[in-house]
This record gives structure tokens, C-alpha cells and sequence, in this order.
């Protein structure tokens, strides 16, 4: 009877385990936009929500970095199509 009970419970964490590994790979390619859904409240569920509220923060601050990054090369840009004009 245990070992049916094990293997059912085996193959829950498994499968949570498996979101959270999509979840991660989604991450790394950035989608910051990926959730997991949190369920029970187990230790992994307070992991998922953990990852959950660290994609949250992430978003902006990349965002934002992109943002700077965008404004640096059109400075960049501009800096050197004006030295050009003036230097033959």
C-alpha cells in the first residue's frame, strides 16, 4: 500500500518540479512575464512564489536597463555621426 502512495507523491513533486524547470528556462530566455502557479503549501510553494516575486522585480529593472541602454547607443550614434561631419 506504501509503495503505490510514495509513487503518487513521487510523481506530484515531479511534475511541480518540472513546471519550475519550464518556468526557469522561460526566465533565461527572457520572459520575464512567466509565472508559476502556486500550489499547496509546501516548501516548493514557497519557492514558486519566491521565483514568482523575483520575475516581478526583475521586469521593471530590465526594462529600464534596456531603456538606458537604447538611450546610450543613440548618444553613441549621434556622437559619431557628428564627428564625422566635421572631420573629413
Amino acid at each position: 500500500m506504501a509503495l503505490p502512495v510514495a509513487a503518487w507523491v513521487a510523481g506530484g513533486v515531479t511534475a511541480r518540479l518540472q513546471r519550475v524547470i519550464a518556468f526557469a528556462r522561460r526566465i533565461a530566455e527572457g520572459d520575464l512575464s512567466a509565472r508559476l502557479d502556486e500550489a499547496g503549501e509546501d516548501e516548493l510553494a514557497e519557492m514558486e512564489a519566491a521565483l514568482n516575486r523575483t520575475a516581478e522585480r526583475l521586469g521593471p529593472e530590465f526594462c529600464r536597463d534596456r531603456s538606458r541602454r537604447q538611450e546610450l547607443a543613440a548618444m553613441l550614434d549621434s556622437m559619431q555621426e557628428g564627428s564625422g561631419r566635421h572631420y573629413p
